[in-house]
């Protein structure tokens, strides 16, 4: 009977708390189709070319088939980038146009396997380095459709370097082959944002699932952190290793400094990819961009190397 008491108390307390929220319905349409922008310039000693990937949408009951994703991709576009000096325009370069040993470079740059790639992507690139890659300038987008105008502006702050490195070996751990990653920076006294990717010899460079901080709790200090490393998709999930370097690894780190339009988009995107299930909270993902949804983004990288030890 008590028993029953707490029960009636729990669902009667559970009533109250549904009632009083407020239902929020976001602005969208389950049939419109969007404008999709994924592009990036950097600079660091040896930077990528600038590239932007531009794709559409589907509306949400649209049926997809075998070719939906390459009828994606968008062609034709006019793509320009102004980095304060002069106007570039982003060549258009598509694998049906590649020699084959190229269409490998290509893939691996999209991340994806060339032997199981069937449809005909294309993205726009600054295949012969016409803008100035340097930190502290300004980078403007602007992209035609047809008559559909998109445009964006990112920035690419100063770089700000990691200063030292060391290992520790977590004492509580059966496992003595697997190590913690320490690292050290002295933040400046500015508002500054980080993101870093990580990979092991021989793998692509990936994220954590949350990748950017803030310095809202260490700036204007000297500041040590764990630099944790990050899972691949085909790993098997330990709780008890997660983070941890193996021995005799050689681990690669890029460590990026970004402006906060470029911060907002990762720390909305990646909050809202966590946070999902019938329970979770509705997050709007920040855009820095007028006409698409997607990320125009500057970034200040430095790559590092290092083994852990034996």
């Amino acid at each position: 009977m008590k028993n029953f008491k707490y029960l009636i108390v729990v669902i009667i307390l559970g009533w109250i708390f549904v009632s009083c929220q407020e239902q929020y319905y976001p602005e969208t349409s389950i049939n419109a189709q969007q404008y999709v922008v994924e592009g990036y310039i950097e600079a660091r000693e040896n930077p990528l070319p600038a590239y932007v990937i531009l794709t559409q949408s589907f509306p949400f009951f649209d049926s997809i088939s075998t070719n939906s994703f390459e009828e994606s991709f968008i062609k034709g576009a006019v793509v320009e980038v102004n980095d304060g000096d002069s106007t570039i325009v982003l060549s258009e370069v598509c694998l049906s146009n590649l020699p084959d040993q190229f269409k490998v470079i290509v893939a691996g740059f999209l991340g994806l396997d060339i032997d199981q790639v069937t449809a005909d992507l294309c993205i726009y690139v600054d295949l012969f380095y016409e803008l100035q890659y340097e930190a502290g300038r300004q980078y403007d987008l602007e992209i035609d459709i047809n008559g559909d105008q998109i445009t964006g502006t990112t920035t690419i702050p100063e770089f700000i370097p990691l200063t030292d490195f060391r290992w520790e070996a977590p004492t509580d751990m059966e496992n003595d082959s697997m190590v913690q990653l320490w690292a050290k920076m002295i933040d400046p006294p500015t508002v500054d944002y980080y993101r870093y990717k990580t990979g092991t010899f021989g793998r692509e460079m990936t994220s954590l699932p949350f990748s950017v901080v803030n310095d809202l709790f260490f700036d204007d200090s000297e500041f040590e952190f764990p630099l944790d490393r990050a899972m691949y998709l085909d790993e098997e999930f330990d709780i008890n290793t997660i983070g941890f370097y193996t021995r005799g690894d050689t681990v690669r780190i890029d460590w990026m400094v970004i402006d906060e339009a470029h911060f907002n988009f990762w720390n909305t995107l990646e909050f809202n990819n966590a946070n999902q299930g019938p329970f979770s909270s509705y997050t709007i993902v920040d855009y820095n961009l007028e006409g698409a949804i997607g990320i125009w983004g500057g970034y200040a990288v430095s790559d590092y190397e290092l083994i852990v030890p034996e």
